[in-house]
C-alpha cells in the first residue's frame, strides 16, 4: 500500500502545480486526503513544495473560525447545493485537523492577526 506522500507526490508531480495558482487548485485534493493518522506527514510533503505550502496555509489561515463563520461561508461550484456542502464540509474536516495538530502555531497566529468583528 503506498503512502500518503508516494500518492500526493504521484498526483502533484501529474498535475503540475508550479505556481501558486495551481498549486492553490490542488489543495482540495489535499484536503480530501488528510486524516488524523496522516496529517503530521501531509504537512511534510506540502512544506517541500513552495507555492503548494504557501496556497495550502492561506486556505488553512482563511477558513472560518466560528460555527456561524462555517455556515454562513458560500461555495461557488457546477454542482449545485449538494456540492457546496461536501465542499464545505471537506474543507471543515481539513482545516480543523490541522488546526487541532498545531494549536500552539494556531493560537499564536489568531493572537498575532485576530480578526475584527
Amino acid at each position: 500500500m503506498a503512502t500518503i506522500t508516494a500518492i500526493l507526490e504521484d498526483s502533484f508531480s501529474q498535475y503540475g502545480g508550479q505556481s501558486e495558482g495551481e498549486s492553490a487548485s490542488f489543495v482540495p485534493f489535499i484536503f480530501a486526503e488528510i486524516t488524523a493518522e496522516n496529517v503530521r506527514e501531509v504537512l511534510l510533503f506540502v512544506a517541500s513544495k513552495p507555492a503548494l505550502n504557501r496556497a495550502f496555509w492561506r486556505r488553512v489561515n482563511d477558513a472560518p473560525r466560528t460555527e456561524d463563520e462555517w455556515q454562513s461561508s458560500v461555495y461557488i461550484c457546477s454542482g449545485g447545493e449538494e456540492m457546496q456542502n461536501k465542499m464545505k464540509a471537506s474543507d471543515r474536516r481539513a482545516v480543523e485537523i490541522v488546526r487541532d495538530t498545531i494549536p500552539r502555531v494556531q493560537q499564536n497566529r489568531e493572537a498575532l492577526f485576530r480578526r475584527e468583528a
